[in-house]
């Protein structure tokens, strides 16, 4: 069942199982030895489990394995497995999990309906949730929902989170919120499409949520929302514009990013019957009238109302209470101010409590090694998306093809006074760096005992004194802004050992623990994280000195941590996915990134 070849491989090297032969139903041609009728395996479910790689679960299959006398899970499994259906599932007689990493957690209530689709999905329920009628679930691969102490779900609210390819989608919703009813509804993307509520917030009756093609839907504390509000982050279906043939309205990586958003301040209180749409973001205090439609930005402490929504009144400050004639009752004093009438965006407090930073803090980046490979790269694709880069070479001539808006500068990292010229003539020119990216680097193929000491010292000279030269030059601005990113270029190196390359290990393991050490050491102030490559085609390889070893006892020596050799990682989804990681508050000090990374990580652990 399904198509095995490029699959055997794969189950003896990393799982030592060995596939038999390949079965197929339905009157498939087959040879009797490496394909074979499934009706063949009649009676020997003792014998063979089956994997179906190639056909997700229908009833007609499901029926055939158990006539042949297999049991689901036991002795068979679908790529893609029938749906779990759980009804009236009981938190308070223990949490939940099954063999394709679903959980449930919490410690009580009833759920109505929970059903899993796909593969490690979570359900995470604080401390004293209160369900009334109905809460239910419908979850497909990688979905998350959270919820925080304290939340209160009148009546039904149900929670859909769809996507079975790569998706990422997640809900979050903070403590003591409270909803009568509700549907939550996201389709899962690579940028994880997300819907995420902060502490204490209301919603009436007949409260419909979307959020879809990576975008976000971000709402602050003590929001207040009436009945019959629609929140749509994402449309229903693609926009183009006719003229360039481009997508306007889903094509994440190319928008700009207020459109991948839609963010709401702490204390907003939004009226009956209001649409909010992609691309509005409106500050703390504000108000939306009953059946506005909204689409912009809006100051704090000011109402907004009509179809399309504007601006209709500044200096506003509401209460909860339906009658008072105290404006303290109105809450924090952040609650009561005079509208912000420069037009500049306040919201950052509530963009970082969701976990994504203020992106004024992250706009300019600097870049060493930018002329080629995972820094051009890197270059190009922040220049695309509107940030502001600087790109660096020892050879100013290599940065030429670089698109025009990109600042150029020759430095080089191993000249600590190159290094500190380079970082006064970037913030001349763009005003201040909030992102140095150490990139620039070599490597060398060579046994240990016969790698030259020129090699050794520029190896040493690249890769580790130029990243600690160019952090030691950029740190004092950094402390005197009390923000900064530094982002250390790394390699799966950092981590494990590897053949041939002993001068290009070591400087990756001093990368990792200088980041590690500054993490700690700069908390205050800025930001580390060391990004841990695997093999990505960066031409890194092809410019690397290769010194064939002519010593017999260093030929042949087996991998130490063995995987599949080839490329396959792509460059454009590592870079994003750096650029991605940047953009939240909390950076972790690895960002392993690469399939054979991920899968040598474990044993290292293991060694280690």
């Amino acid at each position: 069942m399904g198509r095995w070849k490029s699959i055997k491989k794969i189950f003896k090297k990393y799982f030592d199982i060995d596939i038999a032969f390949t079965v197929f139903a339905y009157g498939h041609p087959v040879n009797g030895t490496t394909t074979r009728a499934i009706e063949s395996l009649k009676g020997k479910s003792n014998e063979y489990y089956i994997v179906s790689l190639g056909h997700a679960w229908d009833a007609k299959a499901e029926k055939l394995l158990k006539d042949l006398g297999f049991q689901n899970e036991k002795d068979y499994i679908f790529r893609v497995h029938k749906p779990i259906v759980l009804e009236n599932y009981d938190l308070s007689k223990g949490n939940y999990s099954d063999i394709y990493g679903n959980r449930i957690t919490g410690t009580s209530g009833i759920l109505k309906k929970v059903v899993f689709r796909g593969l490690n999905s979570r359900i995470e329920l604080g401390k004293g949730i209160h369900i009334g009628k109905s809460l239910n679930f419908d979850m497909d691969t990688n979905a998350l929902v959270e919820i925080g102490d304290g939340c209160r779900f009148a009546f039904d609210v149900t929670f859909e989170l769809k996507g079975n390819v790569i998706p990422l989608s997640t809900v979050k919703i903070g403590k003591k919120c409270r909803f009568l009813d509700a549907l939550f509804r996201v389709y899962g993307h690579a940028q994880n499409s997300s819907i995420i509520i902060g502490d204490e917030s209301s919603f009436e009756s007949n409260l419909d949520m979307h959020a879809n093609a990576g975008k976000k839907l971000i709402i602050g504390r003590d929001c207040m929302f009436s009945h019959d509000i629609s929140v749509w982050a994402g449309d229903g279906h693609t926009l183009f514009d006719v003229t360039t043939g481009k997508n306007t309205n889903s094509d994440y990586d190319n928008l700009p990013e207020y459109k991948n958003k839609i963010v709401l301040g702490d204390h907003v209180w939004v009226g009956k019957g209001a649409f909010i749409l992609a691309g509005t973001n409106i500050d703390t205090g504000s108000v939306v009238g009953a059946q506005s439609v909204v689409k912009g930005t809006y100051p704090n402490n000011c109402v907004i109302a009509g179809n399309p929504a504007k601006l209709v009144k500044y200096d506003t400050a509401w209460s909860r209470d339906i009658v008072t004639t105290d404006i303290k009752r109105c809450g924090s004093d952040e609650y009561v101010k005079l509208t912000n009438r420069s037009g500049e965006k306040t919201t950052a407090s509530v963009i970082e409590k969701s976990g994504i930073i203020d992106k004024n803090k992250i706009q300019n980046w600097l870049v060493t090694g930018g002329s080629t490979g995972f820094g051009r790269a890197l270059v190009i694709r922040l220049h695309e998306l509107g940030y502001k880069v600087v790109a660096t070479s020892r050879d100013i001539s290599k940065l030429k093809e670089l698109p025009r808006g990109i600042v150029k500068l020759q430095v080089d990292v191993t000249d600590i006074d190159s290094c500190r010229e380079a970082i006064k003539m970037a913030i001349e020119q763009l005003g201040k760096i909030d992102v140095l990216v150490n990139n620039a680097g070599l490597s060398h193929t060579s046994s240990f005992e016969e790698t030259p000491e020129e090699i050794e010292e520029q190896i040493m000279a690249t890769n580790y004194w130029g990243v600690s030269n160019m952090v030691k030059s950029i740190i004092p601005y950094m402390r005197m802004n009390r923000n900064g990113t530094v982002i250390n270029i790394s390699s799966a190196s950092g981590f494990r050992a590897r053949n041939f390359g002993s001068h290009y290990v070591a400087s990756k393991f001093a990368v990792d623990n200088l980041t590690k050490n500054l993490k700690f050491e700069c908390q205050k102030f800025m930001r580390f994280m060391a990004v841990e490559l695997g093999g990505i085609n960066t031409g890194l390889i092809k410019r690397q000195t290769v010194i064939h070893t002519q010593i017999d006892e260093y030929k042949n020596l087996p991998q130490l941590y063995p995987y599949e050799r080839k490329y396959v990682n792509k460059i454009g989804k590592t870079v994003d996915a750096v650029i991605e990681t940047v953009n939240h508050k909390e950076l972790p000090r690895d960002l392993i990134l690469g399939w054979d990374a991920y899968q040598q990580f474990p044993q290292v652990m293991r060694v280690f």
